[in-house]
């Protein structure tokens, strides 16, 4: 389950997190999955485009305690992103949990691309620190990028666009392609959402897990915005579904978003 907000206006930040941390608990799963994602929790704050903390844990994200989520209140970020895990590739450990952060650039996944040792992923493998597909996956995006600098927004959507074109054709996952590359990307300035998800993979077919992996963007009247596997239960915020096999980039200084195919 993946969530960021950007900026928040008047919505209470710690509140924002504390209602995604309850998908932990109450998250929609494929239809026959045992419920909960339990299987750790973390988050990246940006304050003026810069990264400011990072946590993970292998904790359920519902055992959540206030000391955890702190940094939100007392630090004012204008960007969060935060996952709450359910295990598919990588044991439950705190390297294995997302955001995965790499310079300036953070990263969280939904779905599984398959196993870490793919020939997809041999070029990067060395970078990974925990075993899941999702870490390799972030370095397959910022293989070719100085992730202390800023980079022109085109660079970087021209790199989601590079590696899912690649991941479409070079995964594999029960004997098909990938079940879900879906992600959201951030390096601070701008946050790029990405909605791809293999229709007909055994796993969505069979589970009807359309619904699963779904990605809503949502807008408050201030100017908020926020993207989130599900529709929060937020006073003020319409939701909208975002389209399979989509690149929405978000842009944090003009607070503005564009939807493009991909």
């Amino acid at each position: 389950m993946m969530f960021a907000h950007i900026p928040t206006g008047s919505f209470d930040r710690m509140d924002l997190a504390r209602r995604f941390l309850r998908l932990a608990k109450e998250g929609l799963v494929p239809k026959d999955f045992s419920p909960g994602h339990h299987d750790g929790w973390g988050m990246t704050l940006y304050k003026k485009g810069e990264l400011v903390h990072t946590f993970r844990t292998e904790e359920s994200g519902s055992l959540a305690a206030d000391v955890a989520l702190a940094p939100i209140e007392r630090m004012f970020p204008d960007t969060v992103l935060m996952h709450v895990r359910r295990a598919s590739i990588g044991e439950p450990a705190e390297r294995n949990s997302h955001p995965f952060v790499s310079g300036r650039f953070s990263f969280i996944h939904n779905g599984t691309l398959g196993p870490p040792d793919q020939d997809i992923f041999k070029d990067v493998d060395g970078k990974a620190i925990g075993e899941t597909d999702t870490e390799r996956y972030f370095h397959l995006i910022i293989r070719d990028f100085d992730t202390n600098g800023l980079h022109d927004p085109v660079i970087i959507k021209n790199a989601i666009h590079r590696t899912v074109a690649v991941v479409r054709v070079e995964t594999s996952f029960m004997g098909k392609r990938y079940s879900s590359a879906s992600s959201i990307l951030s390096d601070g300035k701008r946050t790029y959402v990405l909605r791809e998800y293999d229709e007909f993979h055994p796993v969505v077919e069979k589970h009807d897990a359309h619904e699963y992996y779904s990605l809503f963007l949502g807008e408050g009247t201030h100017g908020e915005i926020m993207v989130c596997s599900e529709k929060l239960e937020i006073p003020g915020i319409s939701w909208g579904l975002l389209g399979n096999h989509t690149l929405t980039t978000i842009d944090l200084e003009s607070n503005t978003w564009r939807t493009e195919k991909i």
